[in-house]
């Protein structure tokens, strides 16, 4: 009896989760037109898969050509998204060439951050990286998950209260930058669930 009534309140709450977030689904739809003002063209949805993934070659007498209709693709996909590559030739931006070794850490990493001296550790993370993996040539650090969203705080709050505030995240970049490692923080313009 107990095990129908568990199963019969779980079935009463997904229809009332299914009715009320169909609701609030424009949430999720574009808030812009397909084709922005600019004439660059947003995929209204994802292409299917046949499209995007492509088997390799069934012999090596067949990679010519199978080559030859990769390239033809990529042509025909820039085309379509009216895509311009002038951005990769901006000066100020040529050293986003050379980044071919980037791990991601959240910032509480206990590699990173010791909690009890209440310090960033910098040189002990990056020695356990080139230990597992080798040296790297930037880091993605996470300082909003998991935290966002758990009370009324937005990314830039949360970054402002790490230890030692936006100085104290300075201090840590540059020590990065002393050992030649970029540093990227996130940026979420999606995070409208803030203020």
């Amino acid at each position: 009896m107990k095990l129908r009534l568990f199963f019969g309140s779980c079935i009463a709450f997904s229809v009332l989760f299914l009715c009320v977030g169909s609701q609030s689904a424009d949430e999720w739809k574009p808030r812009h037109d397909l084709v922005s003002h600019t004439g660059v063209m947003n995929l209204a949805e994802l292409p299917p898969p046949g499209e995007i993934f492509f088997s390799g070659p069934n012999s090596i007498s067949d990679q010519p050509s199978w080559l030859e209709n990769l390239k033809a693709w990529r042509s025909n996909r820039r085309t379509l998204l009216r895509y311009n590559g002038s951005v990769y030739d901006r000066p100020e931006l040529e050293w986003t060439q050379h980044i071919f070794s980037q791990v991601q850490v959240l910032i509480w990493d206990r590699l990173l951050y010791d909690p009890e001296k209440h310090e960033y550790t910098v040189d002990r993370f990056l020695s356990d990286t080139a230990a597992r993996i080798g040296p790297i040539d930037a880091v993605l650090i996470w300082h909003v998950y998991p935290n966002l969203g758990i009370d009324d705080r937005n990314q830039f709050d949360l970054l402002r209260d790490l230890p030692g505030g936006v100085s104290g995240v300075r201090h840590l970049v540059e020590e990065f930058h002393s050992h030649g490692v970029k540093v990227f923080l996130p940026f979420l313009m999606w995070d409208t669930g803030t203020r």
